[in-house]
């Protein structure tokens, strides 16, 4: 059965319209909910406007109808100057260095353990 681009409900009045207009959607499948008027929920700009399931193709409108009718697309740039290199052959002297250095650190490292563990 195919679904509501929007619900209208008509003569609601009292002391919590908003209590209603929540009952209303959260009971009902619809795209959208205007209560006590109608079309007016296809000309706010800042809020979307969309079927649900065969009576729509998602939200539009605004911010909502760019993202619906766009495909994100996400692009990563390498900085120029970053550590990648480092991690592949040919290594290079840097990596050496670095790597040297990480070595005799944690040989002194494993010195100290060994002289703390004899104490």
């Amino acid at each position: 059965m195919p679904r509501a681009r929007g619900l209208l409900a008509a003569g609601i009045r009292g002391r919590c319209p908003q209590v209603i207009a929540l009952s209303r959607r959260t009971q009902t499948i619809s795209g959208g909910v205007t209560i006590n008027d109608c079309i007016w929920h296809f000309g706010q700009e800042s809020q979307p406007f969309g079927g649900v399931g065969a009576s729509g193709m998602g939200a539009y409108h605004g911010e909502w109808g760019f993202r619906t009718f766009s495909k994100e697309k996400p692009v990563f740039l390498q900085a120029p100057v970053n550590g990648v290199g480092l991690l592949h052959p040919p290594y290079g002297k840097t990596f050496e260095r670095i790597w040297r250095g990480k070595l005799d650190l944690s040989a002194n490292r494993l010195q100290g353990l060994v002289l703390d563990g004899r104490r």
